[in-house]
């Protein structure tokens, strides 16, 4: 193996993330997040335009992947990102494929990235 190369155990992690990110109702939950911080289950089915159950299911998987977190309040469930530095792969990838526009659109689902330095 190369030295070049980042260890099987990373690369295998990563290859696992992406296909977490290969649904867009996740990478649609990740960017809300991101945009606003701890989110009510109830105000991501609104957003996401879906039922409580499906919109829980996908942030069932994001929480065992360790992508997100789970804070409890009283009878309402809170989720909110574990691994910032994830997002920040996202956005990079997003401003890649965006043609400099920083737009992404594919299959009805539009992904803009906002520079924070600016």
């Amino acid at each position: 193996m190369s030295d070049d190369l980042p260890p099987v155990n990373l690369i295998e992690e990563f290859a696992s993330k992406c296909k977490l990110l290969g649904d867009s109702t996740r990478l649609r939950i990740l960017l809300i997040l991101d945009n606003q911080g701890d989110v009510h289950v109830a105000g991501l089915c609104e957003q996401l335009e879906l039922n409580q159950p499906a919109v829980s299911h996908h942030l069932s998987l994001l929480r065992d992947a360790g992508v997100v977190k789970l804070r409890k309040d009283g009878k309402h469930n809170y989720y909110s990102y574990v691994r910032k530095p994830f997002i920040d792969v996202i956005k990079r990838a997003v401003r890649t494929m965006s043609h400099g526009d920083n737009v992404l659109r594919h299959d009805g689902l539009v992904v803009r990235v906002i520079d924070a330095k600016k």
